[in-house]
């Protein structure tokens, strides 16, 4: 019979399972978007006029569900699995894109909506490519399921090398187009009207660009 553990020991260990795993990050993101979506949509309830918090509280409502469809990426057991689930998490990352443009109009007070229109039609294409094709624009044909360990010894499905085409280059020029579109209006507006909330809109943005261009360079094996 083994030494019992005592109580300091046993929640040691459950804090260390908890956070040798991808699943409570993905959670905690997820929580925390559905957080600010309630906050900002109520904002925007109270304040009609002020379109950006119902736009915010919107992104993060679409934010909240691409969390929970990416922790489902990560566990399931076949190729056919990995489509379908790729396919939704795709498909609400595409129009969490879409809709950014029109946040960044709002939130910077834009002159004109033009660039939200051309982008946010660019990526309404993206979207619908994405549903007509048999595997969506990140995949261009039926992958093999293969499976990586992350540095705390997590085994989840490896997402990266699978096959890619025109349209995965398409959406990701579409993301970086939106990006560009949004950093050059923060900055813009932080120049023009010597408001700070520019200037935090684009360093929410640049950093957000950061990611995913460290995203892009991990998908294609770069790094």
């Amino acid at each position: 019979v083994g030494t019992p553990l005592v109580p300091e020991v046993v929640l040691a260990r459950e804090a260390e399972m908890c956070f040798a795993s991808i699943a409570p990050v993905i959670n905690f993101g997820a929580g925390v978007c559905a957080y600010a979506s309630i906050q900002h949509l109520l904002i925007a309830r109270r304040i009609r006029l002020e379109q950006s918090h119902f736009i915010f509280g919107l992104l993060c409502a679409i934010g909240t569900v691409f969390f929970v469809l990416t922790g489902s990426v990560y566990n399931v057991d076949s190729a056919a699995a990995l489509v379908d689930v790729r396919r939704w998490e795709m498909a609400v990352g595409i129009v969490f894109i879409g809709v950014l443009p029109w946040f960044v109009a709002y939130y910077c007070r834009a002159q004109t909506r033009i660039p939200a229109v051309l982008l946010s039609s660019f990526l309404g294409v993206i979207l619908i490519a994405h549903f007509s094709l048999p595997h969506g624009v990140e995949i261009s044909e039926m992958p093999q399921l293969h499976y990586m360990t992350l540095p705390w010894g997590e085994r989840v499905v490896d997402i990266r090398g699978v096959p890619r085409g025109f349209w995965h280059y398409a959406w990701w020029s579409g993301m970086f187009a939106v990006f560009a579109y949004g950093l050059y209006s923060a900055l813009r507006y932080s120049r023009e009207s010597r408001d700070q909330r520019g200037l935090s809109l684009a360093v929410g943005l640049g950093l957000f660009l950061v990611f995913l261009l460290l995203q892009f360079a991990i998908n294609e094996r770069w790094i």
